[in-house]
């Protein structure tokens, strides 16, 4: 699960917003849109594709990106999460959610966003939004607090693998053949048997080359 492994990368990268943000695992550093695409990528290699993606950012390359992709599921927005508007989102959200956002301050794209979290459950965030070492867990009511608007996306489940099923046609039974043990004999060109009838006594002679019975 993508929340158990973002956990595990527990303040493992420095953070960084030049091009080796693209390759988090490769330099240790990262943002906070690069970290989430590369947990994403390790844990389902072929969701790029799905998303008509990049493989360093099959959810989109920044923040913003990830806001506007039409292929991720767009669960809530809104431009206020206080109090009970902050409560009724919780009740929406599940584990592995993106929560893009923007501040009424400081840089942020025409659509608003600015920043990405990976929602982890009871409240609470992860991410790398620097300075320092991240990712790092924080309530999530600490980022929403002070946003101007937010957005929350979630990763389409990825299709059911069709399984074909082949119609196995019933081998019929073979019939058992019941062979009779006896003494082979050459006489001429003819191979013969004999073999002893239970009830009489008597030998039976049986031609195996030409079929039949002597006596």
């Amino acid at each position: 699960m993508v929340v158990n492994l973002f956990k595990s990368w527990h303040r493992r990268f420095d953070y960084t917003n030049d091009t080796r943000r693209k390759w988090p695992l490769r330099y240790n550093a990262g943002d906070c849109s690069s970290v989430i695409n590369a947990a994403y990528h390790q844990l389902d290699p072929g969701l790029y594709a799905r998303l008509k993606g990049t493989k360093e950012a099959p959810l989109g390359e920044r923040s913003y990106n990830i806001a506007t992709n039409p292929n991720l599921i767009t669960v809530a927005r809104g431009t206020n999460a206080r109090g009970q508007a902050l409560d009724a989102l919780l009740t929406k959200l599940q584990p592995g959610d993106i929560v893009c956002m923007g501040w009424a301050t400081g840089y942020y794209h025409s659509s608003g966003i600015s920043h990405v979290e990976l929602y982890t459950g009871n409240g609470k965030s992860w991410g790398h939004g620097g300075p320092g070492k991240g990712p790092t867990e924080q309530d999530l009511s600490y980022w929403l607090a002070n946003s101007r608007v937010y957005l929350v996306k979630r990763v389409p489940p990825a299709p059911a693998k069709q399984t074909t099923q082949t119609s196995k046609q019933a081998t019929p039974a073979r019939k058992k053949k019941r062979m009779n043990t006896g003494i082979y004999y050459q006489r001429g060109k003819t191979t013969n048997v004999a073999i002893v009838n239970t009830t009489s006594g008597f030998f039976h002679e049986y031609s195996v080359t030409n079929g039949g019975t002597y006596n």
